[in-house]
């Protein structure tokens, strides 16, 4: 038997654009681990992506590109588990800044 290392994507972005496809096929037909709201998620301003914690210790991951474009699936790069991130997408289209429940909301006229 053959094995053959599994790539190791270093860049979240890019292992998120190739899992895309895969990700809209398993959503049809899979069970969410959970339904967790946009403001539980953690941003980063520098790489664009939202991330909340996994019960296998990694994260579950979203870009802002992908929730803009209606996306509401967030994976984990290290297990199968999919969550339903909870948010109103007319509220982000419109480019309204969505923080943690921490820090105040900046509105944005659409």
């Amino acid at each position: 038997m053959l094995i053959v290392p599994l790539p190791v994507f270093l860049d979240t972005r890019r292992w998120l654009h190739l899992t895309g496809r895969d990700r809209e096929s398993r959503c049809d037909m899979s069970v969410f681990h959970d339904e967790v709201e946009i403001e539980d998620f953690e941003y980063d301003e520098d790489t664009e992506i939202y991330s909340y914690p996994c019960p296998c210790g990694d994260r579950f991951l979203i870009t802002r590109e992908d929730l803009e474009n209606g996306e509401d699936v967030a994976t984990c790069p290290s297990c199968s588990l999919i969550v339903k991130v909870i948010y109103d997408k007319e509220q982000f289209m419109c480019g309204e800044e969505i923080s943690p429940l921490t820090e105040s909301k900046k509105l944005v006229k659409c």
